[in-house]
Order: structure tokens, then sequence, then C-alpha cells
């Protein structure tokens, strides 16, 4: 577990809301947080916070589950880049907010780390019969429970699953990005071609449509399921190794080369490496 994981529990804990969906409203009341709604053109939410006012702003032309997405991503700036004189402001623009989004600012990383943490703690979001069941199903299921959008259940999971499995975005017919788990090497490759179309079953396919010339996915198969489009008009796919040939194995577990707090800070997660509980 993460430092920011432990600090999204800690805080859940100490509030006395660690169970089933996290109550924000709960939540902003016993932090002295107010949230208004404001119609925003080019921002998604904003953390204002001076000696006389503690106060988050959020878009309200999104949907619930992106401005949940955007409190919990302010309660993050709030719980960890506060200076002590407690005078800051955050403006946070739709690429900065979201575990489906490209960040690079690692202030921002951190609250997307911290927003998926608070609204899906691994001691509720793993402990659901469906999380041992990966599909688009249970996934939808998933992000239903803790009302969600589905890339940001589909990424938590691949986060949080010992399986050797992949969550892959396309666009135009192309890789545009991928999440994956921490415990493997092999990467898919951003930019190659891969046409999909929506498929509710596992299919099993050459590796090598999705990892191209990499040596460990050599003739191999793969499974992959396909939802379709989301609201960006990207293909959301799951790539599932379901014999692990693809992981690797044994206690090749270096920590020094990568800090798994800055969550989602590239568009690969092709440097992942673990950390010590």
């Amino acid at each position: 577990m993460t430092q920011i994981e432990k600090k999204a529990e800690t805080l859940l804990e100490d509030c006395g809301l660690l169970a089933g969906k996290t109550d924000l409203k709960e939540l902003c009341r016993k932090l002295n947080l107010e949230v208004h709604a404001h119609p925003f053109e080019s921002c998604e939410g904003v953390l204002l916070v001076t000696n006389q006012e503690q106060r988050i702003l959020i878009n309200s032309s999104k949907a619930s589950t992106r401005n949940r997405y955007t409190i919990a991503h302010e309660i993050g700036h709030y719980s960890m880049h506060i200076p002590i004189d407690g005078n800051r402001i955050f403006k946070c623009s739709k690429d900065q907010i979201g575990s489906d989004r490209q960040v690079s600012e690692k202030e921002e990383s951190e609250a997307n780390s911290f927003a998926s943490a608070l609204l899906m703690p691994a001691k509720i979001f793993t402990k659901n019969k469906q999380f041992l069941n990966p599909s688009w199903n249970s996934l939808n299921q998933m992000a239903t429970a803790h009302e969600v959008s589905l890339i940001a259940a589909a990424t938590r999971y691949i986060d949080l699953t010992s399986e050797s499995m992949w969550l892959i975005v396309v666009a135009s017919g192309r890789i545009k990005r991928f999440v994956k788990p921490s415990f493997v090497e092999s990467i898919p490759t951003v930019g190659h071609l891969f046409t999909t179309k929506k498929i509710t079953d596992w299919i099993e396919i050459s590796a090598d449509n999705i990892f191209y010339e990499n040596r460990r996915t050599r003739n191999k198969t793969v499974f992959v399921s396909s939802i379709g489009e989301n609201d960006y008009g990207e293909n959301l796919v799951l790539v599932w190794d379901k014999k692990h040939s693809l992981m690797s194995l044994g206690d090749e577990r270096n920590t020094s080369e990568y800090d798994s707090d800055e969550y989602y800070e590239r568009s690969t997660r092709g440097n992942s490496r673990w950390k010590d509980n």
C-alpha cells in the first residue's frame, strides 16, 4: 500500500466513513469544506483555501460520477498540498482530473491517486464478490456501487488485481494509452493500429496484435473483451492473460526506480515497480 493509499484510508477511518460508497457530503462536512456548483467552461473543479473560507467548486454541467471524482480530487489537494499558512487555490482542468486522463503535474497526479483510493478504498473494493470475476459486467456493478465512472472502476481494478490484465484505450483505431499491473513487464505498443468492436464475452487472439515485437509475448495468445465507446469516443478494451504467461515471476521487485504514488502520471505504466506494504 502506498503512502497516498494509507492517507486516504486513514482519513476515511478517522471520519468513520470506511464502509460501502464513500459519503463525500459527510466527509466534506467533517472537513469544513463547502461544495458549490458553478457553470465552468474550461475547468472541472476549484479548491479555494484561505484564512476566511474553505471551498470546492464543481462544474455544474458534469454528471454526478464525474463531480464525485472532482470533489475527491480536490479533497486530495486539501489533504496533501495545502501549506502551513492555509492559503492556496487549485484550478483543475479536465485533463488533470480523473484516472482516465493523462496528467503531468506531480500534485495533480497525487490528487488523482488519492481520489481513486478515497472513492474505491482497497479494503472495500477488493472484498466485493465481483472483484473475483473480471468482466465488464462486474466492473459496471462495482462502478455503480461506488458511484464512479466505468473507466475509473476499471483502472482501479487493474491497480489492485493480482490477475495479469491490462486496460487499453483505443482511439481512431490506434492504441492511445493503457494501464497495467505493476508486476508485469510486457506493455502494449502505443500508437499501433488496433481494430476493435464491442465484445461482450472474452475471445482469444494473438498477443502480437497488442504487444507486437515483444519477445515475452511472441507466439502467445491472450483474451480480450471490449465495452465499446466511452464519453470521449474511445474504445475500452480489457486484455487478460488467463494463464499468467506474461507475468514476471520470482522476486525481481526493484523499488528504487519508480514512485508508485505517481498514479497514472504518464500515459503508460511501463516503469511500475513493487512497493513494500
